[in-house]
């Protein structure tokens, strides 16, 4: 009997593990006002990132 799992191309958990990883190298050393300005500027970041690739996804689409 054949199964239908298909077989992942990528970790999530390692991923997952390896971007706390980053997170923490980053900031362990940061005050909690340093943290707010850290959190806040990555937050605008991926805002604008998740627009531009909205962007993107329209001009294909049409």
């Amino acid at each position: 009997m054949k199964s239908n799992v298909k077989e992942k191309q990528f970790d999530c958990i390692a991923i997952k593990s390896s971007i706390q990883r980053q997170i923490y190298d980053e900031t362990k050393n940061m005050t909690n006002n340093e943290l707010l300005l850290y959190f806040n500027n990555n937050a605008k970041g991926k805002k604008k990132e998740l627009s531009v690739r909205k962007k993107r996804i329209k001009t294909l689409v049409h």
